[in-house]
């Protein structure tokens, strides 16, 4: 079942792809993207296909370097300020991640882009300003980008900032919640989990344990529905599910107590791909029908009391037209909720190598763990 999944996978991923136009694209059908050539070399290292990376690996990795060249010089004159820009800082965490599967990062580190862009910027004054502290949204993005500037500085360019690093880790230890995540214990648990997913991301690279982990992998587990997503929708979330799957896959936690949960997940994000190939946000929103509009009942009505409030004011919340379709600033093409697109193709990949990792092992744990990015960030495993 594994390997048929890998092989209609490559095809959906090859298929967003004109490689000799130099386009790439989020879905298909949507407009060529700069983040999406981060994401079709994302799904290219989890599918294992180096052969295909190195053949292309110069290309990309100039087209790479254009793109985040460009969107600065495009930022700049429009008088942004970037370490507060989400799409800059984005796409140059993602293009750093991808120079490192292409193993062209030591030779060019970039350092006129990663060496200064945080000069003089107090950490614990930039952590504020984001509200890292209060669990604001998008605030766990902006932290952990943050910090991958700073171990990136660390590694590729031999800076000494041990001790901002440290500072960085000690702020957020400080400041956890009950539930292992930060701002008010009571706020939305979903947005708890997801927004605080991407300080963990650092916590796990820096190999930082700590009873939280557990406390933050026990929390989330009872977010999970009967499928075994963990979004405020029925269907689950690319982001969602993985983030959460992060959490219960950890070696920081006691695994054996998720493994039926696991098991669950994985079996229904595998007979969840699209017959393309691919996969999608959510294949219970759109289009509108009596049978996705029962789903989402009774999927409001599984769990606790501050869950139930949540769900219901999402579900509620995107039966409005606004939310026909999903936008975001990786494409102008806005895509369906059922629509396969790269990357929800990758988060969903990366789920199931995360949980074929610690209790399927059908492949070797050494190749599997290759397929993940040994660079600070999304996608990190280590190796």
């Amino acid at each position: 079942m594994y390997a048929k999944k890998d092989q209609s996978v490559a095809s959906f991923v090859e298929s967003c792809v004109d490689i000799d136009e130099k386009i790439f694209r989020l879905t298909p059908l949507s407009d060529n993207s700069l983040f999406a050539l981060n994401f079709y070399i994302f799904n290219l290292n989890l599918l294992g296909n180096r052969k295909l990376i190195e053949k292309d690996k110069y290309l990309m990795d100039g087209l790479l370097r254009n793109n985040i060249r460009k969107l600065k010089k495009k930022m700049s004159s429009e008088k942004r300020t970037l370490i507060y820009d989400k799409s800059f800082l984005q796409l140059l965490s993602f293009t750093l991640s991808s120079l490192k599967i292409l193993n062209t990062i030591e030779k060019d580190p970039m350092p006129e882009l990663t060496e200064n862009i945080f000069k003089g910027v107090s950490i614990k004054s930039y952590l504020n300003n984001i509200g890292a502290f209060d669990g604001k949204p998008g605030s766990g993005n902006f932290a952990m980008f943050f910090a991958i500037n700073l171990l990136h500085n660390k590694i590729y360019l031999n800076r000494k900032v041990e001790n901002k690093i440290d500072e960085w880790v000690d702020l957020h230890l400080k400041a956890m919640n009950i539930n292992g995540f930060f701002g008010c214990k009571f706020s939305n648990p979903f947005l708890q989990f997801q927004n605080g997913y991407h300080q963990y991301e650092i916590l796990d690279f820096l190999n930082i344990d700590g009873i939280f982990w557990q406390k933050a992998a026990d929390f989330v587990s009872k977010l999970s529905d009967k499928d075994g997503h963990f979004a405020p929708y029925p269907g689950g979330g690319g982001c969602y599910d993985y983030d959460a799957i992060f959490f219960l896959t950890s070696k920081f936690v006691n695994i054996q107590k998720f493994r039926k949960q696991l098991s669950i997940t994985y079996k229904t994000i595998l007979n969840e791909q699209n017959t393309d190939g691919g996969w999608c946000e959510s294949k219970f929103i759109r289009p509108r029908s009596f049978k996705n509009h029962l789903k989402s009942i009774n999927h409001i009505f599984k769990g606790d009391f501050i869950s139930f409030l949540f769900k219901l004011k999402t579900n509620i919340s995107i039966q409005r037209n606004k939310f026909n379709k999903l936008k975001t600033h990786w494409s102008i093409y806005s895509r369906g909720w059922n629509e396969s697109d790269l990357w929800d193709t990758w988060f969903r990949n990366l789920l199931l190598e995360k949980i074929n990792l610690v209790i399927y092992a059908e492949e070797s744990n050494s190749f599997i763990k290759k397929k993940f990015i040994n660079y600070p960030g999304i996608g990190y495993q280590r190796i």
